[in-house]
């Protein structure tokens, strides 16, 4: 047997004792394969979901991007993870008010909202204010990436001071901060948003 332990035996004949159950070595394989098999669903899923943004013009192209998309994704995939998200992640987002520029993410609440039961029933009660979230965009920064010359430099700030002044709130990592710790980027965009989600819903009272 190995000694690995499930929790506390109850039921028929329960002594009162501490009787955790062990997992016996065939059990343990099992375990194994079924982790195995969340890996490779969670792989298919998550490229397959690249593959249909690249299909539709919104590839995520940087390094950097892949890694911070697929740490969100990652909190998608788990159940209990999800819960404590409050946005979907769309790359390369672009509409009527960023014209003709990209912004690398959106983190979009008022999709979430519309796709997520429990919410939904809130947002059709009107509990929610009648003006639309937000307009959160995530930029991840690298060098390599966007900041070649001084030309792209400017590009990006003229960029930039054009979104602001189109309402949105731009959220900005460094690719250096990304690569070394992605799961600590996406904790601080999903606490921003969670604070802008309970004051934009505090407006609706």
């Amino acid at each position: 047997m190995c000694a690995i332990w499930l929790g506390t035996m109850r039921g028929a004949g329960y002594s009162g004792r501490d009787e955790r159950v062990k997992i016996v070595n065939n059990v343990e394989d099992f375990l194994r394969e079924k982790k195995e098999e969340i890996s490779i669903k969670f792989y298919n899923q998550v490229t397959s979901d690249i593959n249909q943004y690249e299909a539709n013009n919104q590839s995520i192209i940087s390094p950097v991007e892949q890694l911070f998309y697929i740490e969100w994704y990652s909190r998608w995939f788990r159940a209990d993870e999800r819960e404590m998200l409050s946005y979907f992640l769309l790359p390369q987002y672009q509409d009527k008010t960023t014209e003709k520029y990209k912004i690398d993410f959106k983190a979009d609440i008022l999709g979430y909202l519309l796709n997520t039961t429990p919410d939904l029933r809130l947002y059709q009660k009107r509990e929610f204010p009648a003006q639309p979230p937000p307009s959160i965009g995530v930029e991840i920064d690298g060098h390599a990436w966007h900041e070649k010359t001084k030309e792209q430099v400017q590009y990006h700030k003229e960029r930039e001071r054009f979104l602001v002044a189109q309402g949105w709130k731009l959220f900005r990592f460094t690719g250096s901060e990304v690569y070394r710790d992605a799961p600590k980027c996406v904790d601080e965009l999903s606490e921003t948003v969670s604070l802008i989600v309970e004051e934009w819903r505090r407006k609706g009272e």
